[in-house]
């Protein structure tokens, strides 16, 4: 699979949903917060202006502005990732989009100069699972291309989704997701239970890379 980045980042503009749109539940359940973070980074791999969800609690900056926090807020735990996620050491993730539910937590990390954005799933103890992610990632247009077991019993699992965008005028141009998920036990409520890494970019016809 091959990907090409864009080459410039259009500013990330901060404004929330009209009120005359569509309605966004205060609190979703776990899939749809996890749902949410996939919507955000989408967007975020395709650069541009984004209006944020009105439930995203925004984390960016150096100081709190408004209802924005600043980085320094971050709970110790996103703090870690940030610095030591794959990409970290080229392009530092620069906002945090929190979606909050009541059995846990999702984030969209978002680096703004590779174009890429990352889904932290984290807190939840045994009500969601893998497969009610792929059923909901289905139901927006991903197509599951490859999965991995774990290599040990309760090891990593991994997927491979693909999403075509053709509205960018490219046919080959869409968004690659690759999915790292621990599972959604209660045991593992403390750390990064499920990552999911997106990246836009023109995928070549052969789509049976190994995540």
């Amino acid at each position: 699979m091959r990907f090409s980045g864009r080459l410039a980042f259009v500013a990330i503009a901060i404004s929330s949903i009209a009120s005359g749109s569509s309605p966004v539940l205060a609190s979703p359940q776990g899939t749809a917060a996890i749902a949410q973070s996939i919507g955000m980074c989408e967007r975020a791999t395709q650069g541009g202006r984004m209006v944020f969800l009105s439930n995203a609690q925004v984390y960016f900056g150096a100081f709190d502005v408004g209802t924005t926090k600043a980085l320094s807020n971050l709970p110790d735990l996103i703090k870690r990732y940030a610095k030591t996620g794959a990409r970290s050491a080229v392009d530092a993730p620069s906002l945090f989009l929190r979606f909050s539910a009541p059995n846990g937590e999702t984030w969209s990390v978002i680096r703004a100069k590779t174009f890429t954005c990352d889904v932290v799933a984290t807190g939840f103890r045994g009500s969601e699972s893998d497969q009610d992610v792929l059923n909901e990632m289905t139901r927006n247009g991903w197509v599951l291309v490859k999965s991995v077991p774990p290599a040990v019993p309760n090891g990593l699992t991994q997927y491979l989704l693909t999403k075509m965008l053709p509205a960018s005028g490219d046919p080959t141009y869409g968004i690659r997701a690759h999915i790292k998920s621990m599972g959604f036990a209660d045991s593992l409520a403390n750390g990064v239970q499920m990552e999911i890494d997106l990246v836009a970019g023109q995928l070549s016809s052969r789509q049976t890379q190994n995540p």
